[in-house]
C-alpha cells in the first residue's frame, strides 16, 4: 500500500511465507520445518529540490514489528518447537543527493 504526492512518498508492504521444510531426516515424522513468517516493511521519502540536484530524505523500516523466526517438528502427537530467533527491527535514516 502506498501513497505519493508530490516530492513525498510513502510504502508500507507485508511479507507472508507459509510452512517450509527446513530439514530432512530418516524418518518423514522427523522432518523440520519453519513456521509461517510475516514481516512488516515502510518506506517513507521527501524529496527536496535544490538548484544542482534533487535532495532526497529516507527512512527505512524493515520487520519493524519484531515478528519471530521459530522452527518446529511435527511429531503425531503434537508439534515441537526447535528454536526461535528473532532478527529484530532494522531501520535506516539517511540523506541522499541526486543530480
Amino acid at each position: 500500500m502506498g501513497y505519493d504526492y508530490k516530492g513525498f512518498s510513502a510504502r508500507l508492504s507485508f511479507r507472508y511465507q507459509g510452512n517450509v521444510v527446513s530439514s530432512i531426516r530418516s524418518l518423514p515424522q522427523l522432518n523440520g520445518y519453519s513456521a509461517p513468517q510475516y514481516k512488516f516493511d515502510l518506506v517513507i521519502k521527501q524529496r527536496i529540490p535544490v538548484k544542482f540536484a534533487d535532495l532526497e530524505l529516507f527512512l527505512n523500516a524493515i520487520n519493524f514489528t519484531n515478528v519471530p523466526r521459530e522452527s518446529f517438528i511435527d511429531y503425531p502427537n503434537g508439534r515441537q518447537t526447535t528454536s526461535v530467533s528473532y532478527t529484530g527491527a532494522q531501520f535506516q535514516l539517511g540523506i541522499r543527493l541526486r543530480n
